[in-house]
């Protein structure tokens, strides 16, 4: 955010201006500001206009109704909740820019704030209006991010995965710990920890009510490239648009998807229908896969589609050259351990572990507190 001065203009008037990047297109930036007040984002609760005196390209006067959203800091109007008026404010060239970033699938936003309210309000309370008209713009995407979870549906009970089934978030791949617990995500039905999977206010059923969902999911996905792999052993390279609502990765793999693991060299992830996997009437791919995905692990039914998501979290292009040029590398082949196995050594890890550090830090500790009498016994 910036503050800046404009000597053309009463010494009254506040100037500010904000920049922010966030993923997004531009349709959903101006859904969002023609249903900006009516839906009660930012500073406007609610507005009607009343009389309109001039409306010209260049001019606007307008009597409106408002219902604003004060803070602690505004004085008497927040503290007794009362009805205030405001006779006359002045708002000099202000408005908001929103155009393509130059990084793919990112939206640039400029926000400037100037405006003259006039009257006996103190300095302090229209700067900090100014300051909140400028923050407000920065919840865009927040706000972006819960329209778009809730213009689909979420999953049930039934579809999600196990919290068992996993021992490392899904996202940051950190261990879960009694710190950061398992949660599932209740769109794509993966295994994530709670700083990967935020609860959101959403719309369910027309009720405002909260949701856990990854920020995955919440993000506007742009149209990229991916392999398909079929059943039959065949390769497709297919441009997707993965935007949840428009579910077109449910049109490719026949229904439900779920995703079955990844392979990090590459960065990519990859996807299946769990339906598939019931059904034994359906064979098993003819797909030759890499490691993990070569022995039991690779027994997957149905069309099987991957594409590539990077560190950030921003969905890339992935070729079928990329892929066959991946396949024609030899990879050590090797088999997950058993569970119960892995259940049972590595508590005593962790334990041994913690006790070399426990111990490490209390010797520390103690040649510090008694650094000099250590030296002079072991001389004397």
């Amino acid at each position: 955010m910036y503050e800046g001065w404009d000597p053309f203009t009463p010494n009254t008037s506040t100037l500010h201006a904000g920049t922010t990047e966030f993923i997004g297109h531009l349709d959903e930036v101006a859904a969002y500001y023609r249903t900006h007040h009516v839906k009660g984002h930012g500073v406007v609760a609610d507005t009607h206009t009343l009389y309109t005196i001039v409306d010209t390209p260049t001019a606007s006067v307008r009597v409106k109704w408002l219902a604003t959203k004060t803070s602690s800091l505004d004085g008497f109007v927040a503290k007794k909740r009362r009805d205030f008026c405001v006779l006359e404010v002045k708002m000099f060239p202000s408005g908001v820019v929103c155009q393509d970033a130059a990084r793919r699938g990112y939206l640039h936003l400029s926000a400037v704030a100037h405006i003259d309210v006039q009257g006996l309000v103190p300095p302090l309370v229209a700067l900090r209006a100014t300051k909140d008209m400028c923050r407000a713009f920065a919840g865009v995407e927040l706000c972006l991010r819960q329209s778009r979870l809730s213009a689909s549906a979420f999953l049930l009970a039934r579809d999600l995965r196990p919290l068992d089934s996993r021992r490392d978030c899904f996202l940051c791949h950190r261990r879960f710990s009694p710190l950061r617990k398992k949660t599932n995500c209740l769109k794509c039905g993966e295994v994530v920890c709670t700083a990967c999977n935020p609860s959101w206010s959403v719309l369910v059923n027309g009720h405002l009510t909260k949701r856990r969902a990854c920020t995955l999911c919440s993000l506007a996905c742009p149209v990229v490239k991916c392999v398909l792999l079929k059943a039959d052993g065949s390769i497709e390279e297919v441009t997707v648009d993965m935007t949840p609502q428009k579910q077109e990765v449910k049109a490719l793999l026949g229904g439900a998807c779920h995703f079955l693991g990844q392979y990090e060299d590459i960065e990519v992830f990859l996807m299946c229908n769990p339906e598939a996997q019931e059904d034994e009437s359906l064979p098993v791919t003819a797909q030759k896969m890499q490691p993990p995905f070569h022995g039991r692990l690779g027994e997957i039914r149905g069309d099987i589609l991957i594409f590539r998501t990077d560190a950030s979290g921003e969905q890339q292009d992935f070729t079928v050259e990329e892929y066959k040029a991946f396949q024609a590398l030899t990879l050590p082949e090797w088999e997950p351990e058993d569970d119960d196995d892995d259940d049972e050594s590595e508590p005593d890890e962790d334990d041994e572990s913690y006790k070399k550090a426990a111990l490490a830090y209390l010797t520390e500790e103690f040649v510090e507190l008694h650094g000099d009498d250590i030296h002079d016994n072991i001389y004397s």
